[in-house]
């Protein structure tokens, strides 16, 4: 029987369920939510009923009225937007509708030499300097001249001294007695 153990893939994403499968926001969102759920809705059911309404009106209208202030709660405890909290995606958001949309380019100039602050054009992308063209193929020649070729026969008289070495390197064979 092997063991399996759940890996996640952000460590930072995990979160502990403390009790009953619920994480500490879960089980705040609770500590928050019903209190508040229950007494706004038994205040505004006896004070409707107070006025005239029947307990079954009271309570239709309590209904409708604590979804509106529960759900904030409720998301704060359980909804998690692209994977944030909340107070953070709001945060991210808040931010990008704030703050100014700037697009910079850079410039097509650039200084030729660092000493003299004049400016050349940058190359097309698409179509390579000249200049560097001729200085690698003159590169690429001087390559080919510092190239040595070694001679066939050359070759084999290494080989064969190597060979030779070896056999002179080696004790004497004895003849077996049979």
């Amino acid at each position: 029987m092997a063991l399996e153990m759940k890996v996640y893939r952000e460590v930072r994403a995990y979160e502990a369920h403390v009790m009953f499968g619920l994480s500490w926001r879960q089980l705040g969102a609770l500590a928050v939510g019903i209190p508040l759920a229950g007494g706004i809705f038994g205040g505004l059911a006896y004070a409707l009923h107070q006025g005239g309404a029947t307990w079954e009106e009271a309570t239709n209208v309590a209904m409708w009225v604590i979804f509106p202030i529960l759900i904030p709660v409720a998301a704060w405890g359980w909804w998690r937007p692209k994977g944030l909290k909340p107070e953070k995606f709001f945060g991210y958001l808040i931010r990008h509708y704030l703050t100014g949309k700037v697009i910079t380019y850079d410039d097509i100039y650039r200084p030729a030499n660092t000493r003299t602050a004049e400016a050349q054009p940058v190359p097309e992308p698409g179509a390579p300097a000249q200049q560097a063209r001729s200085a690698r193929r003159a590169a690429r020649r001087q390559a080919r001249k510092r190239r040595t070729v070694v001679p066939r026969e050359h070759l084999r008289a290494t080989r064969e001294n190597r060979a030779e070495a070896r056999r002179a390197a080696q004790p004497a064979r004895r003849a077996s007695r049979h």
